[in-house]
């Protein structure tokens, strides 16, 4: 079911990719759109399929962000968050930005710096 070249994808097709960047899963997707995983597997697989989902994906991300980031940073400045909340918090941030693989690299030279406010 893959878009030939210079066609536009399907209705399905685009529902799949919506729901799939919304993060559900294959079965699901399945049921909700009553559509085969075979469906659903070959949109993941087309490249072109996958590129739409990746700015669809990344729309999002940059839509949310400012929320995200608003609400992370009232947690971590609350008095009232307890810790294991903020070690959570805190991970979470280290874990998304990479800084985490990025630290245990050691086959490349990277700086990097943190600054507080």
């Amino acid at each position: 079911m893959a878009v030939p070249n210079g066609k536009n994808p399907t209705v399905l097709q685009m529902d799949i990719i919506d729901k799939w960047a919304q993060g559900f899963k294959e079965e699901d997707i399945c049921a909700l759109l009553k559509c085969s995983r075979e469906t659903v597997r070959s949109v993941k697989k087309s490249e072109q399929l996958r590129k739409i989902f990746y700015e669809r994906q990344n729309a999002q991300i940059v839509e949310l962000l400012p929320l995200a980031v608003q609400r992370l940073k009232g947690l971590l400045e609350s008095n009232r968050t307890q810790a294991t909340v903020l070690i959570a918090a805190i991970r979470e941030v280290f874990d998304r930005s990479h800084l985490t693989e990025l630290m245990d690299n050691t086959d490349k030279d990277i700086k990097i710096t943190v600054t507080y406010e």
